[in-house]
């Protein structure tokens, strides 16, 4: 039976001495209780975390300032800063 599930006969044996060292008073035999192991669900992997990175700050002509993502496509950046210098 220990050989079916990869254990050494002899690893019993001194799991089996070491129990009955260790309990006071002594017991005579221990018994090992039949074991299954049932397979998890596999779960999704967690979400990347992404760094949150610090945002770019832009001071315009005008004297406003824009705060904007440093991952900004840049299009949407000109027309942001456009925008907000003829306001």
């Amino acid at each position: 039976m220990a050989r079916r599930h990869d254990v050494h006969p002899q690893q019993l044996y001194a799991w089996r001495s070491m129990m009955r060292k260790a309990s006071s008073p002594p017991v005579p035999v221990q018994t090992f209780l039949p074991v299954e192991i049932a397979e998890q669900p596999v779960q999704d992997p967690a979400p990347e975390r992404r760094c949150r990175t610090k945002a770019v700050e832009v001071t315009l002509r005008n004297g406003r300032r824009l705060r904007v993502d440093p991952e900004i496509a840049p299009e949407t950046l000109a027309r942001l800063i456009q925008t907000l210098e003829s306001a």
